[in-house]
């Protein structure tokens, strides 16, 4: 029973930790959850439903710290048409990763995770190098739709490169983190609706416990993340998420390097 208690505990205070990240720097909910719960040897086929649920609640309790605290405008500004461009364009991306991951058996996952690895870690760089791209709407909705595939097909990394897509485009650091906390929720929910459609999550009573304390850490660290970026100035905060950017690419670079060479 001890055991049992310690795991919540500890699944409470690593759900605060990855959200209070995810919240100031980008760092990314299931990025940094998904390899620490594996590590501690939980089942895969249990973990990763838990993080998709408890994600949606703390993407959804961020974005309402977010509009409070006064980061982010959702009420009929340019906040709420990234959200919507983000969420339609992510959607569609959450579909073809899965239709992706279950129809096409030839790709190879650890491929794509060198994909993943080397586009994060380049956007890192060119976040800590202050580079610019021109906006638009037209790339805004293709960044979307390609991070959707990549969180579809791997399981992370869509925090980092929206939101450093948006940093590069110009806009706030805030801003950027914060529209990109809502579509993820999206994305999240239209991924978890086809895993439902496809039977290929298990609603046991291990689950239910993973994601209520997952969750519970995540939507206590919601308001203090929010409050900690209204503090913070923009640029510093920008540099923080591109050194996070580039630790998170390198990181799962390397993974897919020692992967594949066991092959």
């Amino acid at each position: 029973m001890d055991g049992g208690l310690n795991l919540l505990l500890l699944l409470f205070i690593l759900g605060f930790v990855a959200e209070f990240l995810d919240a100031v720097f980008g760092f990314g909910y299931g990025t940094f959850l998904t390899p620490v719960l594996i590590l501690l040897n939980l089942p895969v086929i249990e973990v990763v439903p838990a993080i998709l649920f408890s994600s949606i609640g703390a993407s959804i309790a961020t974005a309402i710290a977010f509009q409070v605290h006064g980061n982010v405008n959702f009420s009929f500004s340019d906040d709420s048409k990234m959200v919507i461009a983000l969420s339609i364009s992510g959607m569609i991306g959450a579909v073809t990763a899965i239709l992706l991951f279950y129809t096409l058996v030839s790709i190879t996952p650890i491929l794509i995770q060198a994909y993943v690895g080397l586009t994060v870690l380049l956007l890192g760089i060119l976040v800590i190098v202050e580079f610019k791209i021109a906006f638009s709407w037209r790339k805004i909705v293709v960044l979307g739709g390609v991070a959707a595939i990549n969180k579809g097909l791997t399981g992370g990394g869509y925090t980092p490169l929206v939101a450093g897509g948006q940093i590069l485009s110009g806009r706030e650091a805030s801003q950027s983190i914060g529209c990109t906390t809502v579509s993820k929720a999206v994305v999240s929910i239209t991924a978890v609706t086809l895993y439902i459609l496809l039977g290929r999550l298990i609603f046991d009573v291990y689950f239910i416990f993973y994601t209520i304390f997952l969750f519970g850490g995540a939507v206590i660290a919601a308001p203090l993340g929010s409050y900690f970026v209204k503090r913070t100035e923009g640029r510093q905060q920008s540099r923080i998420i591109g050194v996070a950017t580039i630790f998170l690419g390198a990181l799962t670079l390397i993974k897919a390097i020692a992967l594949f060479s066991w092959f």
